[in-house]
């Protein structure tokens, strides 16, 4: 059975009397209001419990009242709420990713949706966070991810929109049809042509016209601009949208479109 986490009806920022942590596959971010402060990870979990144990004692929390935590190691899959059984999370998630055996299982309730979003993360992070004796909100990144979208897409100019979010080594794809998402994946990429590999996949599944469909880049990054190059050069139809972020170099977050969001 999962850990259950009850999710907002929509995309909260940082504020600024809040903490947000990111973890992600090659370190974890402390993000606050207006700064990133991004610790590397290279040699696992030893390195992990080290550097967040250290990280929580000395960052200054006088002046915090909200704590989160968004997940980004891992991928997740979402189960319609009306088929969803908690004591079948595990088997949901390995019909998708294999879910290394010291992880936890837990998942987030999107009831307006009507979404369940199964995950897994490692259990030392929660056992780390519980020792603070601070609350902490738990959350996936595909959890905010599927609401941003949602609160965006639109089917007015065209029948499908193709919604793109690049972050450290991975790319995740939605594709939303007259407003409503009926496909989304996490790709793991190397180098852009693994990036233009999967785009073409999944056009070529879902046998989109070119007329038929735009392409919705989540954020403007100069660190991706030759995968924005690389999709001018096939598809004519695409564009970016912005967040709001107080952040000013969102390039320490490997995730950047996310950098201020907590839920």
């Amino acid at each position: 059975m999962g850990l259950r986490f009850l999710t907002q009806i929509i995309n909260k920022y940082i504020l600024h009397n809040e903490l947000s942590i990111h973890f992600f596959v090659n370190g974890f971010s402390f993000c606050a209001n207006s700064h990133i402060d991004f610790t590397p990870i290279n040699s696992g979990i030893e390195e992990l419990k080290v550097s967040l144990k250290k990280k929580l004692e000395f960052f200054p929390k006088d002046n915090l009242e909200i704590f989160s935590v968004v997940f980004f190691q891992r991928p997740s899959t979402f189960v319609p709420q009306k088929f969803f059984d908690s004591k079948k999370s595990k088997i949901y998630l390995s019909l998708y990713n294999k879910t290394p055996k010291e992880d936890i299982v837990a998942y987030d309730i999107l009831e307006s949706q009507q979404q369940v979003n199964v995950y897994s993360f490692e259990k030392v992070i929660k056992t780390i966070l519980d020792e603070t004796k601070i609350q902490f909100n738990f959350i996936h990144y595909n959890t905010i991810l599927h609401k941003k979208i949602l609160s965006i897409c639109s089917f007015i100019e065209f029948k499908y929109q193709l919604f793109i979010h690049i972050q450290y080594k991975a790319v995740d794809v939605f594709l939303a049809e007259t407003g409503q998402i009926v496909f989304n994946n996490r790709f793991s990429i190397k180098n852009e042509d693994e990036f233009l590999y999967y785009i073409f996949f999944v056009v070529e599944q879902f046998d989109l016209k070119i007329d038929d469909f735009e392409i919705i880049f989540l954020g403007k990054f100069f660190e991706y601009n030759r995968y924005y190059d690389l999709t001018s050069e096939f598809h004519k139809n695409y564009k970016f949208i912005e967040n709001d972020s107080e952040i000013i170099d969102q390039s320490k977050h490997s995730a950047p479109y996310l950098a201020n969001y907590s839920g």
